[in-house]
């Protein structure tokens, strides 16, 4: 009795789901932030968005909203099942495992907390990234002897099923001559079952509208397993369901998008990347008072605080490859989670290594900082997404490029007046930006550098610790920045998040 009243005490202050709400209004908002770095609405996205932050009630795979699988990835598994009737598995105990499980845990957990069914639907929105790619999360029971534990699926293991169509995805439909034997053969008269699908990545999905039928649970509760996948056509659909076949494609679809961008919400939680306990919202805490669990979630979800006008672009270090490679930096760790997580401004940037900046021009200019990779930005002039870099603290680097190459582009730049009209410049760093065959006569970097920028009025430095390098600054896109050529100093005169 002692171990099942700690079982249950851990459950219900660690598994249950966050508000959904949260979710929705997350995915809304990066949505905008998607719109405001593209410049323009992606239509297709926007139509399936469904702008609502209140929160959808129905079943699943009803309503084609990103927002409504956003809400119900904490409410309904579709890939695992799991909820109080369907737990998952306990290791460890051999008589708990019996005892608590299916019917009779939810039972007892129901009876001790009142929790409803849709209870551990979100045990596997938890993923440790110390772990790497490890697919599952083990979660102990707080017991003194911690002596059992479930392992389920974590977030990301559910991303990929949801990615790639690895999961039994199972509907109530009403068909219409669809094949009743296993080899495909027969026709059923119209009537409603549960139809299981599966679909071949949900890109595929997108691009094909393609859903296979791999088995169906008729009403009389006998089974056909189908030999082959059998592609599922209008033809089969009746019109006695709620909508069309093609409004049924697109509710899997953006319900899916949706149940992923949970996840990934979830992943960046920190609660839920650490696997640390955290209790639901409980309405019969005291008024005015903080209930115990998960502050980030009350944060996010009370305050709605986190908006698209909230973010600036950061340049830098790529934190899935940087942080993770055998030559990671510790400066450039530090300065980009200081950057991240403090909504100060970011006020004086120390170089790494102390590394003097080298004086083309001297002065001090101030101004935002806009530019970034010489290729990409010379690629989008023209078009409607180039920034206006006007009175601009300009920064170029690059990497991989042939001196003629880097002499053509500051030269489009030169001619579109964008260097003449900068309030100052600091030259990045351009990696391996050299002739690669000794027979060729090309001028030097050095040589293109002095032909393009010695002769503007304005301060500018090169050597700046910024590219495709291991030690490199982080630049929060379009904030104002002050920095002095001859005195080696660069200020962020704001903060890169609010």
């Amino acid at each position: 009795m002692k171990k099942m009243f700690y079982l249950i005490l851990i459950f219900t202050t660690s598994i249950y789901s966050y508000t959904e709400n949260t979710h929705q209004w997350l995915t809304i908002q990066s949505y905008y932030l998607l719109k405001k770095n593209l410049g323009l609405d992606i239509n297709t996205l926007n139509t399936h968005l469904h702008i609502d932050y209140s929160l959808d009630e129905g079943g699943a795979w009803q309503v084609p909203y990103i927002t409504r699988g956003a809400n119900l990835e904490d409410r309904i598994d579709p890939v695992y099942n799991y909820c109080l009737s369907n737990p998952p598995k306990i290791y460890g105990d051999a008589i708990l495992s019996v005892l608590l499980s299916g019917p009779i845990l939810g039972s007892i957990v129901q009876a001790f907390t009142g929790w409803p069914s849709d209870f551990f639907v979100s045990t596997t929105h938890f993923w440790n990234p110390d772990l790497g790619d490890d697919l599952s999360t083990k979660m102990h029971a707080e017991t003194p002897n911690d002596d059992f534990y479930i392992k389920i699926p974590n977030a990301y293991k559910k991303f990929l099923n949801y990615a790639n169509g690895d999961y039994d995805l199972s509907v109530n439909l009403v068909l219409y001559g669809f094949p009743t034997n296993s080899d495909g053969s027969g026709s059923c008269a119209t009537q409603r079952a549960i139809v299981t699908f599966r679909y071949n990545t949900l890109p595929g999905l997108y691009n094909t509208r393609q859903l296979y039928v791999t088995k169906i649970t008729w009403l009389s509760g006998e089974q056909t397993i189908y030999n082959s996948p059998i592609l599922f056509t209008s033809n089969y659909w009746s019109s006695l369901n709620n909508s069309t076949h093609s409004n049924f494609i697109d509710c899997i679809i953006y319900e899916t998008l949706g149940r992923m961008c949970h996840l990934l919400q979830d992943m960046s939680v920190p609660a839920h990347t650490k696997v640390d306990e955290h209790g639901p919202y409980s309405p019969t805490e005291m008024p005015g008072v903080r209930p115990s669990g998960d502050s980030y979630e009350y944060f996010m979800a009370d305050d709605r605080y986190w908006t698209s006008d909230l973010v600036n672009n950061l340049v830098g270090p790529m934190v899935a490859v940087d942080f993770y490679s055998d030559e990671r930096s510790s400066y450039t760790e530090e300065l980009f989670w200081r950057l991240v997580t403090s909504n100060k401004k970011g006020g004086h940037i120390e170089f790494p290594n102390h590394e003097k900046l080298e004086v083309i021009r001297k002065g001090s200019a101030s101004g935002r900082i806009l530019g970034g990779n010489l290729a990409l930005l010379t690629s989008i002039m023209g078009t409607e997404f180039i920034p206006d870099l006007k009175d601009k603290i300009l920064m170029l680097e690059d990497v991989g490029e042939a001196p003629y190459r880097l002499d053509r582009m500051l030269n489009q730049l030169k001619l579109a007046g964008i260097l003449k009209n900068a309030k100052g410049v600091l030259l990045g760093a351009f990696t391996e930006c050299v002739e690669k065959d000794p027979e060729t006569k090309t001028l030097t970097l050095g040589e293109i550098i002095e032909h393009y920028f010695c002769d503007l009025k304005v301060p500018i430095v090169y050597n700046f610790q910024h590219g495709h390098i291991t030690h490199n600054i982080t630049i929060p896109w379009g904030i104002e920045v002050h920095f002095n050529a001859l005195k080696n100093s660069l200020e962020y005169l704001e903060n890169a998040v609010v």
